[in-house]
C-alpha cells in the first residue's frame, strides 16, 4: 500500500512539473512589457509614419489580423500607452466601417490603403459612440491611436505608413 501511495505522489509531481513546464512559456509571453500596459496576447510590432514634413514617427502596435481580434479591437480598455496603438489588418482592400461601441478611449483612426498611404483620418472618435465611421475608400489597414495623436504630430492624409505590421496577412 505504501508503494502505491509513493507511486501516486511521484506521478502527481511529474504531472504538475509537466503542466507547469508547458504553461511557463505562455505565462512569460503574456507578461506585460511595461507596467500599466494592457496585454492581449496579440502580436506586437512597430510602424513608422512618414509625414510630408519629413517626420518619422514610431508607433508600437498590437496587430489584429483575424475577424475576432478586429471585432474586439480596443473595446473595454481604459488606457493605452503614448505612441501605442492597434493596427487592424484586412485580407483584401475594401471600404470598412468602424464604431466606438464599448470603446472607452477617445481615438484617432487612420485608414490606410494597400500602398501604405493614409486616405482618411477620423479625428477624436468619441468613446461609446455607435455612429458609423467610414473609411472613405478601399483600405487594407486601420491604425487606431489615442485621440489627438494625428494633430499633435502633424499626421495627414497622403502620409505613408510602413513597417513589419503592414506585412501581416489577415487570417479570417
Amino acid at each position: 500500500m505504501v508503494g502505491l501511495f509513493t507511486l501516486c505522489m511521484r506521478s502527481a509531481r511529474v504531472a504538475l512539473f509537466l503542466c507547469l513546464s508547458f504553461l511557463a512559456p505562455f505565462a512569460m509571453h503574456c507578461a506585460p512589457a511595461n507596467a500599466g500596459e494592457v496585454n492581449t496576447g496579440l502580436p506586437v510590432s512597430t510602424l513608422t509614419i512618414a509625414t510630408r514634413s519629413g517626420a518619422k514617427l514610431a508607433v508600437t502596435v498590437e496587430v489584429a489580423a483575424n475577424g475576432m481580434d478586429r471585432e474586439v479591437g480596443l473595446m473595454n480598455r481604459s488606457s493605452m500607452g503614448q505612441d501605442h496603438g492597434m493596427i487592424f489588418v484586412f485580407p483584401a482592400a475594401k471600404p470598412v466601417m468602424f464604431w466606438m461601441k464599448d470603446t472607452l478611449l477617445a481615438l484617432d483612426m487612420l485608414f490606410i490603403d494597400r500602398d501604405g498611404r493614409i486616405i482618411n483620418i477620423k479625428h477624436d472618435a468619441k468613446p461609446m459612440d455607435v455612429s458609423i465611421i467610414k473609411s472613405g475608400g478601399a483600405v487594407t489597414h486601420v491604425l487606431e491611436v489615442n485621440a489627438g495623436y494625428a494633430a499633435r504630430h502633424g499626421v495627414a492624409t497622403g502620409d505613408h505608413v510602413s513597417g513589419p505590421a503592414m506585412d501581416f496577412s489577415a487570417a479570417d
